[in-house]
């Protein structure tokens, strides 16, 4: 008798059958949820097929995922479904001069704030000026990937990067104030 029930678990174990028996109850016993989630599935598909519903695609600047935006785009117009737009995040923004705009006053004052060294490292002046010319470059660079949704005619919003990840409602607060300006975020 033992051994008829150790054959028996041996037979299950191998062959999975009560496995096979536990999923079909909890099949069943979710049937009925299966249901709801196809209901709500259709009227989502609906939903998104309404003349009215448009899809905001996001992206950044980075060249990767300026293509998939491309391809999601044509997959969205294959299935007939609108795009309304793309929302291009952490654009690095142009500076507010170029190296060239540093004044003589600015100029002056940078001079004053130069540590005197022995001549090997570049002065204060010299590296504010490529610190500044790299950032006009980064942000040329991003606006010039940009052209490409652009020339195709999408709408195009652009929120520049931000210096610090987004973990708090503060944070999350000051997006939203660059997602539409004057909001009152």
């Amino acid at each position: 008798r033992q051994d008829h029930r150790v054959d028996v678990v041996r037979i299950e174990r191998l062959t999975g059958v009560r496995v096979l028996s536990d999923l079909s109850d909890f099949l069943l016993a979710f049937s009925g949820l299966f249901d709801g989630f196809r209901e709500r599935s259709h009227a989502v598909q609906a939903l998104m097929r309404e003349p009215t519903s448009r899809f905001l695609l996001v992206c950044s600047p980075d060249p990767g995922s300026l293509r998939q935006i491309d391809r999601f785009a044509a997959r969205l117009r294959d299935e007939g479904l609108a795009v309304a737009g793309v929302l291009a995040n952490r654009v690095s923004p142009a500076p507010g001069l170029v190296a060239g705009d540093l004044d003589d006053e600015a100029l002056r004052r940078l001079a004053v704030l130069d540590v005197e060294g022995d001549g090997s490292a570049p002065s204060l002046t010299e590296r504010v000026r490529a610190a500044v010319d790299d950032a006009a470059a980064l942000a040329a660079a991003d606006l010039e990937a940009l052209a490409a949704p652009r020339q195709a005619g999408m709408p195009m919003h652009t929120v520049a990067a931000f210096d610090r990840d987004l973990h708090s409602m503060a944070d999350l607060e000051a997006f939203a104030a660059r997602l539409v300006p004057g909001s009152g975020y």
